[in-house]
């Protein structure tokens, strides 16, 4: 029997087109949903407040935010008006016929330099741009876990194993942590946080003069740096991680 092909098709393809603008539109909605969630989720990561500062490496964050491209918000052009008055007398011939008196000249001059931002109101700039950026790690000490994320894809390579070490992130870090005060020599802060199972602890040499409050906790204390891997030493399992900025 044959198949009467323009009857079928005036029969089905109303409902043809209908399945498919239909499936097309749940692609886009999942698609939209998806993409918004992925949009709240990173602003959620880089808009929370990092707390109270506790220390800030000045030149550190100055150079990061140059390097991230804000080197306008770094270096600002100031212009400023300076303003000068002198006073004039009149020749001697004017005083002679009895029009002796002065008067006032005023000058002004542009003075233009470049002034530098406060590091202080830079950092929230820096820690937006290295997240959004990709160029930042998270990782929880307490916990001893590292967040997988595209930043951390991009500092091991395509090449990296499954289990990640902390001494092999090679770019910048935001660790969660217990610190505590250890010592303070050589114009050096020294602050030590646990990780892992094995005893293990970071090290952060903080200068001391960079110290944005006096009255460090002397006891263990939750906190967030910001920093850079810089050396293991497994003799003593300890992690140098060169300190940028540290927040409570």
């Amino acid at each position: 029997m044959a198949v009467d092909w323009s009857l079928w098709w005036s029969i089905w393809l109303f409902r043809v087109l209908v399945w498919g603008v239909t499936a097309l539109a749940l692609v886009v909605a999942l698609v939209t949903a998806w993409v918004m969630w992925r949009a709240r989720h990173r602003y959620a990561e880089s808009s929370n407040s990092p707390g109270i500062m506790l220390y800030l490496r000045d030149e550190s964050v100055l150079e990061i935010a140059r390097a991230n491209g804000f080197s306008e918000a770094v270096d600002k052009e100031v212009q400023d008006i300076v303003g000068s008055a002198s006073e004039g007398r009149m020749s001697l011939d004017a005083v002679r016929f009895g029009a002796a008196g002065g008067h006032t000249r005023s000058r002004e001059r542009t003075e233009v330099y470049i002034k530098s931002a406060d590091p202080v109101e830079l950092i929230g700039v820096v820690l937006r741009s290295l997240t959004t950026g990709n160029g930042m790690v998270r990782v929880d000490l307490t916990t001893g876990t590292i967040t997988r994320s595209d930043a951390l894809a991009q500092a091991l390579g395509p090449d990296h194993p499954h289990r990640v070490r902390l001494q092999d992130v090679d770019t910048y870090v935001l660790l969660k942590g217990r610190f505590r005060l250890v010592g303070t020599e050589d114009g050096r802060t020294t602050l030590v946080a646990p990780y892992g199972s094995a005893g293990a602890h970071v090290r952060l040499d903080c200068r001391t003069e960079s110290l944005r409050r006096e009255d460090i906790p002397p006891d263990a204390f939750k906190a967030q740096a910001l920093g850079r891997v810089q050396s293991w030493n497994a003799e003593r399992g300890e992690l140098l991680v060169r300190p940028i900025a540290l927040f409570q």
